[in-house]
């Protein structure tokens, strides 16, 4: 977009260019399993937080980046190692390993959204089709969501 040069950030681009693709609906798992996870997942609110899909970061003054992280965030390895990491966030609203780390847990104590915890409100099933969601998710990611912007253009 090099009539947004200096008016934007890269950062700025890519979040710009993911919410017209989240907007214009992307395209959405043809698996039961996921598109069961992505139906639960607008079901539950995630996606109020997560954004569209769970595609979009929302700001989120005083967290560690100041945002709620995308699911096909380049961050989202950092947060959540794997699907038992990932279950300890849902139905908590907090890993163990950030829950226990000092550091992290100055960032989650003063961020203006708190991840709630859906223990109590999840379904036989939900958090392995939510798992099953961000898997394929992170798989499908269109390349041009996050993409290096050589210098010059």
């Amino acid at each position: 977009m090099p009539a947004f040069k200096g008016r934007m950030s890269e950062r700025q681009m890519d979040d710009l260019v993911a919410y017209v693709m989240a907007m214009a609906g992307m395209p959405e798992p043809e698996d039961s399993l996921s598109s069961h996870g992505l139906e639960r997942a607008e079901a539950l609110g995630c996606v109020g937080c997560h954004g569209s899909g769970g595609r979009l970061a929302h700001s989120n003054p005083g967290s560690l980046k100041g945002y709620v992280p995308s699911w096909d965030g380049e961050d989202f390895p950092e947060l959540v190692r794997d699907s038992t990491e990932f279950g300890q966030w849902v139905n908590r609203g907090v890993s163990r390993r950030f829950e226990h780390n000092q550091f992290a847990r100055v960032f989650l104590d003063r961020a203006v959204l708190e991840m709630p915890a859906y223990e109590r409100h999840l379904s036989p099933g939900d958090l392995e089709a939510l798992w099953a969601y961000v898997r394929w998710l992170r798989s499908s990611k269109p390349e041009q969501i996050h993409t290096h912007h050589p210098e010059g253009e």
